[in-house]
């Protein structure tokens, strides 16, 4: 549309209608010039929302690994096994994108020989705080409570 614009505008005789070509040029010339910064300035902000929640990420997973670690081992031992789980973490920032952080922390333990265990909920108990129940859950811990109103 630009070019064939540009085209009318050349071969244009009149001088008024010229100008006003020109200017309809020169709009859509600067529409494409912004539509064109903004989709770049857009890319550029998504790379950067991803590489902030890939190191999100592999903080979580670095973190409950090294639990594990921690867990398992004497203090002795650490140093090597947190050696080579950075290895591991600096190796596969692609495959960290992908999945669970629990599936990622368990696949992890067990390349690191560690015996990745998934914490159990506690059972529920009548005497429990309701803020310290996992929220939504409803087949384990029933239904929320509803806020009694004070009477004052």
């Amino acid at each position: 549309v630009a070019r064939d614009l540009s085209r009318c505008a050349e071969d244009e005789r009149n001088p008024e209608r010229k100008v006003k070509l020109a200017g309809a040029l020169h709009q859509m010339c600067r529409s494409i010039r912004q539509t064109l910064a903004l989709q770049a300035r857009l890319a550029r902000q998504m790379r950067r929302d991803d590489q902030a929640r890939a190191k999100v990420r592999k903080a979580r997973v670095r973190s409950g690994v090294k639990q594990l670690i921690w867990t398992e081992h004497e203090p002795a031992d650490t140093a090597e096994l947190e050696a080579r789980l950075e290895r591991i973490l600096d190796a596969e920032p692609e495959t960290l994108a992908r999945g669970s952080v629990e599936a990622h922390i368990q696949r992890l333990g067990k390349l690191l020989g560690l015996k990745p265990t998934v914490p159990a909920r506690p059972p529920p108990s009548a005497d429990m705080d309701p803020r310290d129940r996992p929220a939504g859950d409803v087949q384990r811990w029933g239904p929320e409570p509803v806020p009694r109103r004070s009477s004052a």
